[in-house]
């Protein structure tokens, strides 16, 4: 089964409840700013408030959006939607231990931002900024709470709807980043109509995306030319990983490259959803190395 963080579910359910995020903050009980904060990823839910956390949004489900839920009495409702909500919250918590350490960070958000780039490619250009409404929401939230098994069919709108989702979420309200090389080193964010870039393979497996490593001065006595690179900011880095078929660090133990850097090389990569390809990002444990 593939997922979505806890910060996109309950920003779907407000959605999809058609309440303004103040009202759904008050019913929750918490300040506005901290429902605001695990939506935007800026802030997560401590381990041990998770299960109060499910319970409320169990409450929440059945004052306004009771109809997602067929087959559960009401007294099963705030204890089934609050096991579900912690076994996502589970599964988010196991993948930001592996995604989340300084060294693997940036080129992790790099391999979301290509799933989500090649899956922007594939959208009919009319769609690709649509807005998501309350009933796309309300549709991807029961999708959710229906869980596997999908037939196939199923499966591939689930990951249409969730994936238009993320990217909607990032192009219209958290901004996605591009490394520029020229004529200087910057990291700028985005957020308007241009695609995300979709780099080959190749183009990822040659760049190491962590811009101290390219000095101008290198850059320009070698004439190298990298290309424009995306990353994702956290939420949407976790939301895409998520729904992807693997996440994994894994390590080539290459005898020439040990020998000419004295390192290993370090991959972080990720599977995409639909078609299985993998996208590779070279990446240091400890720093990229000088060059020689």
């Amino acid at each position: 089964m593939f997922w979505l963080r806890i910060g996109s579910i309950l920003d779907l359910t407000v959605i999809a409840s058609g309440k303004h995020i103040t009202e759904a903050a008050k019913f929750f009980d918490i300040p506005n700013s901290t429902l605001s904060a695990y939506i935007a990823g800026t802030r997560n839910i401590r381990e041990s408030a998770s299960w109060d956390m499910g319970t409320r949004w169990g409450k929440y489900i059945e004052r306004f959006l009771s109809s997602l839920v067929f087959d559960l009495k009401e007294e099963e409702f705030e204890d089934t939607l609050a096991m579900y909500f912690n076994e996502i919250f589970d599964i988010e918590y196991s993948l930001r231990q592996l995604i989340e350490p300084i060294p693997w960070q940036n080129s992790f958000s790099c391999c979301a931002a290509q799933v989500l780039a090649r899956f922007e490619a594939n959208l009919p250009d009319s769609s690709k900024l649509d807005n998501f409404t309350t009933k796309d929401a309300f549709n991807l939230l029961k999708k959710l709470l229906a869980g596997s098994p999908f037939t196939r069919e199923e499966h591939h709108e689930f990951l249409n709807l969730a994936l238009r989702y993320v990217l909607w979420r990032v192009k219209t309200r958290e901004y996605y980043k591009i490394e520029q090389f020229y004529p200087r080193l910057r990291c700028i964010e985005i957020r308007d109509k241009r695609p995300i870039p979709v780099l080959s393979k190749e183009a990822c497996m040659s760049f190491v995306p962590d811009h101290r490593y390219y000095s101008e001065e290198n850059l320009i006595y070698h004439n190298v030319r990298y290309p424009d690179v995306p990353r994702l900011k956290m939420a949407g880095t976790v939301d895409v990983l998520m729904l992807c078929r693997s996440v994994k660090v894994k390590i080539e133990n290459n005898i020439h490259e040990k020998e000419l850097r004295g390192l290993p090389i370090y991959w972080c990569s990720c599977v995409t959803p639909f078609n299985n390809e993998e996208i590779c990002f070279e990446t240091y444990p400890s720093g990229p190395p000088k060059k020689r």
